[in-house]
């Protein structure tokens, strides 16, 4: 009998790539007294691939600042094939800023007149978390005789705010 045998090489590629789909998207505070997020649970995407084995990243890095930042999720397979998916994480300041008001005054008026125009009112102390992006009060230029309340307001750029209330007495 006459028998031959031959060798025969089948190589395999796997050119599937594996799917991914991103956790939701996250909405969170600042941390208190701070301008930025940290110990996020941003979860974990669910993936899937033909072939086992591989790992799953992302490009994230603490602290997360005001603001929205996308992180990239990544799964490659052991065969090098990759996907990706991306998850918005949006950091929002919802701490209100302290605001002090200068000290009550009192002050006299223009000689031979009911009123002043010469009131120095001093500034009011602004802690925040974050910036400010409005100081004002109501107070004119011109305060007439008695008693006046000046209302201070602040407003940080999350959009939160406080007053206070100063009075002007003019004599």
């Amino acid at each position: 009998e006459n028998l031959v045998t031959c060798i025969q090489s089948i190589m395999l590629t796997d050119g599937e790539f594996p799917t991914i789909t991103c956790q939701d998207d996250i909405a969170n505070p600042t941390d208190l007294g701070s301008c930025v997020a940290t110990n996020l649970d941003l979860g974990i995407p669910l993936t899937n691939d033909n072939c086992l084995g591989g790992s799953i990243s992302n490009n994230s890095v603490e602290p997360y600042d005001l603001g929205i930042t996308e992180v990239i999720w990544t799964v490659a397979d052991v065969n090098g094939n990759s996907s990706s998916c991306i998850q918005i994480v949006t950091i929002y300041d919802n701490e209100s800023p302290t605001l002090t008001c200068p000290p009550d005054l009192t002050a006299f008026t223009d000689i031979g007149e009911c009123f002043t125009n010469s009131v120095s009112l001093g500034s009011p102390t602004i802690i925040d978390n974050c910036s400010i992006s409005i100081i004002s009060n109501d107070s004119s230029p011109t305060f007439d005789s008695g008693i006046t309340t000046v209302v201070w307001s602040v407003e940080d750029q999350g959009g939160n705010s406080e007053t206070c209330s100063q009075i002007v007495t003019i004599e």
